[in-house]
């Protein structure tokens, strides 16, 4: 496994499936990740819960992708965060 210690990654439709598989590689590697998603808040939840050894380096937003205004925000959000 490659260390990404002080690496950050932002996961979109990390809640779910492929995504949450990502976003608990990217965890168990060091990174610090901001799992975004839509419409899958119990989901990004329980992934919360799944990975409680890693909740200081995990942050989840919800985010529609389909508009700027709200990618921008969250990509500020997450570098202000992390």
């Amino acid at each position: 496994m490659e260390d990404l210690t002080g690496s950050v990654a932002m996961v979109t439709g990390g809640a779910t499936g492929i995504g949450a598989a990502i976003v608990e590689r990217f965890l168990a590697c060091g990174a610090s990740v901001a799992c975004c998603y839509n419409k899958s808040g119990a989901a990004a939840e329980a992934l919360k819960q799944k990975t409680n050894a890693h909740n200081a380096r995990l942050l989840t937003w919800r985010v529609d992708v389909t508009d700027s205004q709200q990618v921008q925000s969250a990509v500020d959000s997450i570098v202000r965060h992390f």
